[in-house]
């Protein structure tokens, strides 16, 4: 999901969400999570951090910061 690019061992990556009303689908906020990631095999590790933003780019709150750790699912 998002954007992902190599910089050396890891990957960078970026999301951007856009959120509308749903009853007069005029523009609400915009969602940005930007992520570096290293992957190992089937597991990955990263740091993610989430901004986001009002009418007229304004920002709404505080970053927050998430630590990442996942492991592929396989059926």
């Amino acid at each position: 999901m998002g954007v992902w690019v190599r910089d050396g061992d890891r990957f960078r990556g970026r999301i951007v969400e856009i959120t509308a009303d749903r009853t007069t689908h005029h523009f609400v906020s915009r969602g940005e999570i930007t992520f570096t990631l290293t992957v190992d095999g089937d597991r990955l590790r990263g740091n993610a951090e989430a901004n986001f933003f009002g009418v007229g780019g304004k920002a709404m709150g505080e970053t927050i910061h998430a630590t990442l750790d996942g492991e592929r699912v396989r059926l």
